[in-house]
């Protein structure tokens, strides 16, 4: 892994890691994860659409029985990896286009929040402050921890400003 990597980690607490979907394969994820390890940082799934040609971030048609599996096969992909390295899985954040849809549209939304709890109740749960995700997320008795994009501007975000 390059040493660009490793040092972005040396200034971050946590990491997304890409876990097959759009980005990632067991290489990359084992040496990210020990990486991640011997930094003291902690390691979260970022899991997908199978859309390694545009990064995910082509929307791709999935009912909401595929992507609860998907998600799932994902999740599962990097605890084994992180299972193997001694290293617990702590989060687990959307990407790209996943993450846009989940966000405003709640049956998307509630097909991750719900794979995730399924998959372990206690993994934290990332979503854009405000969205269906985060919604989601807080039904499906998971611990939400909204986030924010700096370089973005968002409804949310004009609303929470608008608010204070």
């Amino acid at each position: 892994m390059g040493g660009c990597v490793a040092e972005l980690l040396r200034h971050v607490s946590s990491a997304n890691i890409a876990c097959g979907g759009h980005a990632g394969d067991p290489n990359t994820m084992r040496t990210t994860v020990r990486l991640c390890k011997s930094l003291g940082v902690a390691v979260g799934a970022h899991p997908g659409y199978a859309d390694k040609d545009g990064f995910g971030r082509r929307a791709i048609a999935m009912s909401a029985d595929e992507i609860p599996n998907r998600v799932v096969a994902q999740i599962g992909a990097l605890f084994a990896i992180d299972h193997a390295e001694g290293v617990a899985l702590r989060h687990v954040k959307p990407h790209g286009a996943l993450c846009t849809a989940a966000c405003s549209t709640r049956i998307v939304a509630d097909a991750i929040a719900k794979a995730v709890a399924c998959f372990d109740k206690n993994l934290r749960f990332v979503g854009l402050a405000g969205s269906e995700l985060v919604r989601a997320g807080e039904s499906a008795g998971l611990l939400v921890l909204p986030e924010a994009y700096g370089d973005r501007r968002t409804i949310q975000l004009e609303r929470c400003a608008h608010a204070h």
